[in-house]
Parts: structure tokens; C-alpha cells; sequence
């Protein structure tokens, strides 16, 4: 099975990055193999040890990008493709799409790989436009596979109300969650035997690529400037065992609420529903379906509405309270602040034992 992995190489996010006029500051900047186009490199491998086959890496990008591509090689991709691209801070995921396009024109292939988003946009736009550019079938989001043959593969997909169960026929185009697997690292023999590997070259004028479709001329959208986040206002403490912070926790709202505050209490669990009903607190928003640890899929939506109502201004904070379980006798009452945004060091922690 041919196999082609789409990656990109984004900035370390693990790393403060910073902002001055409206644009990222390059100094001490590092740069890494987007995590979901790690995820889906490590499914490709999978597949093709259990099937045969090869992987190959796409990128488009810088100089630098190659860096990405040897890594990629030495976790065992086969061989890699770097279309030369100097514009890519320009370039919207439509530009993209197109230049991706272009560069698989002509070449054989059963399946594209690639992650769901990148780390540096979170857009996830770039992998479906060019699956409907090229005329491909293609599943979103996976959280496993199996069942690969030559002409068709099964893919579960965590939907609304469950697990979504999907054959696809190949070739065709899959993104990944970033669940689906921890990707290897690349042992020392990898690594120089990567430097063998065959890495392709192209320039954008060999394939077609026009100046009105590079940069901001080729792109649908444009980035105006870069801004950083305001600082997280510091949380407030509740300190005792869990019955006490839980009734200081209750205390807070009902001050709230009688208050000029309007407040939205949202609540996850059964336990947490009851007392905070048999307390007299009104809760806005239920839910009963989460398990004890929840996959990244199924609280994302949450998350993701929380934080776009921050953006449009719908509220000004988000304050989060939870039971972290350490033993038997011990649990951790942790109290946290996560909208405006604030470094993690301010996170407040309190010890109880039972």
C-alpha cells in the first residue's frame, strides 16, 4: 500500500512564543512536526507493517521544513517530498490545499494521511478542501482503523451519540485525532539511516503554481497580526478537606448570584448534579455521559463553545472546580481559572485526606 503523509512543520507550542507589533517574534522560536501529522505518520507506519507498502512525506515549506522531513524519515518513513515555499506565514489553508494538489498530481497513491489540524492554526480546513480538489472520498477525525485491504479501509470516527463505523473505498483522504495512537520515536539507527533516504525537491514553477496563487494573492483569508493572550486573573482558594471546599465552593456562587454577577454553572456528574440541586443551586448545563476519563473528542466540544463565547464577549471568565483523585486517601480540591488566560504556575492546588 502507497501511502502519502501530509505534514507540517509548526512552531514548538511547548515553548513561550512572543508577540511584538502583531507578529511572532522568530528569535529562539523552534520549530517540530505538527503532534496530529506525528499521529497520522505513526498510523501510516502501522499500516504498512502489517500490510506492506510505503510512506511517503509531503511538506510544503521553508528551508528549514526539510528538518521536519528528516525526522519523519527516521521514524521510518520511506522517502519524502519538500515543495520549496517561502510564503507559508501568507498562506491560508485554501493556498494550500491547491499547492498540495499540484504537488500530487500524476503520483500514485492508495491513502493520504494527515492530522486533523495544525498546531499553529487549529483551522483543520487544509486536508478536507483537498480531498474534494482531488475527488476523494474522505473521513474526518479518527480515532482507529482496521480491516485494510488493497481497495478499502474501516474507520471509527467518535461521534454525537457514539462511535461512528465507516468503509471507505480507497484511494482516498483520512485525517486522525490526536488519540489514536502515541507516535515512536526515532531510535539512533533511524536516524542515520535517514540521512540515505531519498528526499524529493520541487519548486512551486514546476508544477504549476502561479504567483497569483502563492501568498496572500493565492489565499481566501488573510491574518492581520498576531495578539497574546491577556494574563489569567488569579483564582481563589479554598482551603480545608472536601466537604469544607465544596461548601466554600457553593458559598461563592450564591454570592454570585445574588450579586450583580451573572453567572452560567455548568456541571459534569451525577454526584456534583445532586448536591449542588439539593443545595439550592441553579444549574444551567448538565452532563451525565462522561466517563471517568473522557477522551479529548468528546469534552472538546465544551471547550471549544466556552471558548468562542469568551471571544465574542458573551462572558469575561471561566472558573473551573474538580475533585483529582491521587489514592485512596487522598484527593487533590483543585480551583482554576482557565478564561482570561494565565500562566499554569498560578494554578491553585489543595491537599485533603480522608
Amino acid at each position: 500500500m502507497e501511502i502519502i503523509v501530509l505534514v507540517k512543520q509548526v512552531p514548538d507550542v511547548a515553548l513561550n512564543i512572543k508577540v511584538k507589533d502583531g507578529e511572532i517574534v522568530e528569535e529562539g522560536l523552534s520549530y517540530v512536526i505538527s503532534s496530529w501529522d506525528e499521529t497520522a505518520l505513526e498510523a501510516a507506519l502501522q499500516i504498512t507493517e502489517d500490510v506492506g507498502g510505503e510512506v511517503t512525506l509531503l511538506t510544503v515549506g521553508p528551508e528549514k521544513a526539510a528538518e521536519s522531513l528528516r525526522k519523519g524519515l527516521a521514524m521510518g518513513a520511506h522517502k519524502a517530498i519538500h515543495v520549496k515555499y517561502d510564503q507559508a506565514g501568507e498562506t491560508d489553508s485554501f493556498a494550500y490545499a491547491k499547492i498540495l494538489q499540484k504537488a500530487l498530481a500524476g503520483r500514485n497513491y492508495d491513502l493520504v494521511l494527515t492530522g486533523r489540524q495544525s498546531q499553529d492554526t487549529d483551522a483543520g480546513l487544509t486536508a478536507p478542501m483537498l480531498a474534494e480538489f482531488l475527488g476523494l472520498p474522505q473521513v474526518t477525525n479518527i480515532i482507529r482503523f482496521s480491516d485494510v485491504s488493497e481497495n478499502s479501509i474501516t474507520l471509527y470516527r467518535k461521534g454525537d451519540d457514539g462511535t461512528e463505523v465507516i468503509d471507505m473505498s480507497l484511494p482516498g483522504l483520512v485525517t486522525v485525532n490526536d488519540s489514536l495512537n502515541e507516535p515512536r520515536l526515532a531510535s539512533m539507527r533511524g536516524i542515520m539511516m535517514a540521512k540515505k533516504k531519498p528526499l524529493e525537491e520541487i519548486d512551486l514553477d514546476s508544477i504549476g503554481i502561479t504567483s497569483e496563487m502563492r501568498g496572500i494573492q493565492g489565499s481566501m483569508t488573510q491574518i492581520l497580526q498576531f495578539e497574546k493572550p491577556e494574563s489569567r486573573k488569579e483564582g481563589q482558594t479554598f482551603e480545608g478537606d472536601e466537604a469544607d471546599t465544596v461548601k466554600q465552593a457553593m458559598g461563592l456562587l450564591s454570592q454570585w448570584a445574588s450579586s450583580q454577577t451573572e453567572t452560567h454553572v455548568t456541571v459534569s456528574g451525577k454526584r456534583g448534579i445532586n448536591a449542588l440541586k439539593f443545595r439550592g443551586i441553579t444549574i444551567d448545563e448538565e452532563h451525565h455521559n462522561f466517563e471517568d476519563k473522557p477522551a479529548f473528542i468528546e469534552v472538546s466540544p465544551i471547550g471549544i463553545s466556552y471558548l468562542n463565547a469568551y471571544t465574542r464577549g458573551d462572558i469575561d471568565r471561566l472558573d473551573v472546580v474538580y475533585t483529582r483523585f491521587m489514592n485512596i486517601a487522598k484527593q487533590e480540591a483543585v480551583v482554576e481559572t482557565l478564561l482570561p488566560f494565565k500562566p499554569a504556575e498560578d494554578k491553585k492546588i489543595i491537599s485533603s485526606h480522608s
